[in-house]
């Protein structure tokens, strides 16, 4: 796993570093202006280099690293963004160290009437983590002028412009190719637009790690290891119940597609043996599909409750009747883990009965809406909670004990006491009829085989979005589907993010 952390967690543990470890913050600096000195000299894209700088310590980032390049022959042009004289101490002091090298300066109001300008590489060093207001007027139009230099553009830390902790555009942003980032990843750069504006994003240490968090552990993780190394595990001694029964009750009579991208998902991610409910007219459909689960109606909820180690519902389920009656069973039943999608999130968000259920389950529920279902059941709009959904999502988790897989072009998952995941694998391909269908059924045979069910949810998630990457990479972000992505739950010992 790998740590995301807000602008107010970087503020924390760069303090903590200079003031509890005693690295001293010019220390961390040098540090800075090394790892972006390093990278640039192992581009060899040309030696014409411009570097503009607020006053601010992400200026004084890039003063250390004009002089480290200065030194090393590099043709360096600085621009000052701000006044000099209202920079920080370290911002002051490293502008002082470059004494009399033959840089050459230019005040920001002079940059933007030049016409001349050709440089190799253009790095910003403008705004840092810190920034909470919107960039606008001359400095606006400088950022903007750096965007349209040629030339292979590196951010300092984070694209100036882009919120570290919710990745909007604040005002203007950068366009980086790569972003060299120190120490941790920021949580912007993971979001949207943020992850665009970032490019290649390169975590450099500079000497701030988990040591300094002290009492205060990021709160956001996202996976980027080979996920074999956290699938379950498979005994060699094992038979078809070792590796979990799952029931899915789907497929209402005109939507048997759910339920069979569903079960083939739960098959295709290793459960032993599944179960499909689902209205009698799909039966024959299923079985010349599916030949390898086994099938039940509606009517035969209780004997295959008691058959399941794990539950997934509301896939195609419809939102009638006899959909209500079955959720109803299955909320009162309590003994089983729940993965609850689509439908069935709908029957719950309208019904209050339903909710009450579900605020008593005894067992592990994982809920899986996309932001329209997040709407619905946080009793909202898509327009209210659209920029808002980690907080909804911790909201819904906390009132009904459940762990809510809020799915979006980011998808977080939440759960009580718990730190939040977000991931970073899958692309826009993905957002294709049935890919939630998948997901369900891929979380619900992990959590059969044994998974953790918050665990199982992370994990899932993450597995959903590579198999979108490998059938992106074959059939273009315009040709993925959900059965390819199914097609793509393999392999996944040279994968990860």
């Amino acid at each position: 796993m790998r740590y995301l952390v807000t602008a107010q967690e970087m503020k924390a543990y760069d303090n903590n570093t200079i003031e509890h470890i005693g690295v001293p913050g010019l220390q961390l600096m040098e540090n800075a202006a090394k790892a972006l000195y390093e990278h640039i000299c192992s581009l060899q894209y040309g030696k014409s280099i411009l570097i503009v700088c607020g006053v601010g310590n992400n200026g004084g980032d890039g003063l250390a690293l004009a002089r480290l390049l200065t030194e090393d022959n590099y043709s360096v042009t600085v621009v000052i963004l701000g006044d000099p004289d209202r920079g920080t101490e370290s911002f002051k002091v490293e502008l002082d160290r470059l004494g009399n090298l033959p840089v050459q300066y230019l005040f920001y109001k002079d940059f933007l009437h030049k016409s001349d300008e050709r440089y190799d590489i253009i790095v910003d060093a403008c705004f840092g983590v810190g920034l909470s207001r919107e960039i606008v007027g001359d400095y606006a139009a400088t950022i903007e002028k750096m965007n349209h230099l040629a030339g292979y553009k590196l951010a300092v830390d984070i694209p100036s412009g882009i919120c570290a902790t919710t990745g909007k555009v604040l005002g203007c942003a950068f366009r980086a190719d790569t972003t060299i980032t120190f120490a941790f990843e920021k949580v912007g750069m993971a979001l949207y637009p943020g992850v665009i504006y970032s490019g290649h994003i390169i975590v450099a240490d500079i000497g701030i790690g988990e040591e300094s968090f002290e009492d205060c552990e990021p709160q956001i993780f996202t996976y980027t290891e080979n996920p074999m190394e956290l699938m379950p595990e498979r005994v060699p001694y094992g038979n078809k119940g070792t590796f979990g029964k799952v029931l899915i009750i789907a497929g209402f009579e005109t939507m048997v597609g759910a339920a069979i991208l569903c079960a083939k998902a739960a098959l295709q991610m290793g459960a032993g043996m599944v179960k499909v409910i689902c209205a009698f007219e799909n039966r024959s459909i299923l079985q010349s599909v599916l030949p390898e689960v086994l099938y039940g109606s509606y009517k035969d909820i209780e004997s295959s409750l008691l058959w399941a180690d794990c539950v997934v519902i509301g896939p195609g389920l419809g939102k009638g009747e006899e959909a209500f009656q079955v959720l109803q069973k299955v909320l009162n039943d309590r003994r089983l883990p729940l993965v609850i999608d689509a439908d069935a999130i709908n029957l719950i968000s309208a019904f209050e009965m339903l909710q009450d259920l579900l605020k008593n389950y005894e067992m592990p529920v994982v809920l899986t809406p996309h932001v329209g279902e997040l709407a619905r059941f946080a009793q909202s709009t898509v327009k209210d909670i659209k920029d808002k959904l980690l907080i909804v999502a911790k909201q819904l988790a906390k009132e009904y004990h459940s762990i809510i897989v809020s799915k979006d072009a980011r998808t977080y998952v939440v759960a009580e006491d718990a730190l939040v995941y977000l991931n970073t694998s899958g692309n826009c391909g993905m957002a294709t009829a049935g890919s939630g269908d998948v997901l369900a059924g891929m979380i619900g045979a992990l959590i059969g085989q044994g998974t953790d069910p918050y665990k199982a949810a992370c994990l899932g998630v993450y597995l959903h979005g590579l198999a979108g990457d490998k059938a992106r990479d074959i059939y273009t972000e315009y040709g993925v589907t959900a059965s390819r992505l199914i097609e793509n739950i393999r392999g996944f010992e040279d994968c990860s993010v």
